[in-house]
Order: structure tokens, then sequence, then C-alpha cells
């Protein structure tokens, strides 16, 4: 039970980091900010197979996958953000 709630609540604070780079990015036009929310929105969704089916020991292939597309995106994010600022 306790666990379910912790998921929720991570889950929650996730959605909300993601959705203010979301509108960083709308206001900056930034393609930095626009990843980074894309990223925290992924790992929000992520959670939700693991708060329904928290009873299971081992989770499904589905949350490492959306958890590696959100490392991903953030790393990605990193990586172009370095090349613009050397100028490559």
């Amino acid at each position: 039970m306790l666990a379910t709630f912790l998921s929720g609540a991570f889950m929650m604070a996730l959605a909300v980091i993601g959705v203010i780079f979301t509108r960083t990015w709308r206001d900056t036009g930034d393609a930095f900010f626009g990843r980074f929310g894309a990223a925290f929105l992924l790992m929000a969704l992520e959670r939700v197979p693991l708060a329904l089916f928290n009873q299971m020991k081992e989770p499904g292939s589905l949350v490492y996958l959306l958890r590696f597309f959100a490392f991903l995106l953030i790393l990605s994010a990193i990586v172009e953000k370095n090349r613009e600022r050397h100028g490559s």
C-alpha cells in the first residue's frame, strides 16, 4: 500500500517536472527543454505499470524500454547543447 502511494507521488513529481520543462521549451523555443520535458513525462508514464502491478517482483520489459528512451532523450539533449556551445 505504501509502495503504491510513493510510486504515485513520484509519478506526480515527474509529471510536474515534465510539464515545467515543456512550458519552458514553449516559452524559449530551446530544444534542450523540450527533450527534458519529454524525458520526464516518459519517466512519469513508466511509473504507471509499476504502480498498477506492484505485486510483480520483476517489471516487464516495457518499463525498461520507456526508461531507456527517457535517458536517451536526456543524453541527446546534453550532447546537442554541448555541440551548440562549441560551434561544431
